[in-house]
């Protein structure tokens, strides 16, 4: 796949916002990764919307390209 691959992470996983029968969170929290569109309409601009609608939600959010590490010409860090 040529495209870049976005997702937005959330840190608090939407802990607090929406409450099951019992009233307990039904996520107790934590980071999550929010899945974008992948290929063709894969741009920095769609995740960064993205990104702005789950705010409301859940937060302040970031945005990373993933990099996977089986394709051809993956650099491991070096240390």
């Amino acid at each position: 796949m040529d495209a870049p691959i976005y997702v937005v992470l959330s840190s608090t996983g939407g802990a607090g916002f929406s409450s099951g029968h019992d009233g307990e969170p039904k996520n107790p929290g934590g980071p999550i990764v929010h899945e974008t569109d992948v290929g063709a309409g894969s741009t920095i601009d769609k995740a960064r919307e993205r990104a702005a609608m789950l705010e409301r939600r859940f937060g302040a959010c970031r945005i990373a390209r993933l990099v996977f590490e089986d394709e051809p010409g993956f650099e491991p860090p070096t240390t």
